[in-house]
């Protein structure tokens, strides 16, 4: 009769990979919208629009890959600009 191995899972489940990437290297939607200087929910609702990607985990939870969001919206060539912010 053959022994049989223990075989261990090798990730953490705080390093399981989406899209190749950490899931550590993912930010909430206020961190890309402290970058581009709008709001996390405004951000929420680009991602809704299937503008910028994100990653769904659950039903509330969403994290965005920040240079891949940055890629996005360079290819489309989307502005985010503060929706309240009058123009000059």
């Amino acid at each position: 009769m053959r022994k049989q191995q223990n075989i261990r899972n090798t990730q953490h489940s705080d390093s399981l990979e989406a899209g190749g990437k950490p899931i550590m290297e993912h930010v909430n939607a206020d961190s890309i919208g402290a970058t581009y200087g709008v709001s996390g929910r405004y951000v929420l609702k680009l991602a809704a629009e299937g503008r910028i990607p994100c990653l769904r985990i659950g039903k509330k939870c969403v994290r965005f890959d920040p240079q891949a969001v940055a890629s996005a919206l360079e290819e489309s060539r989307i502005t985010i600009t503060n929706p309240n912010e009058k123009p000059s």
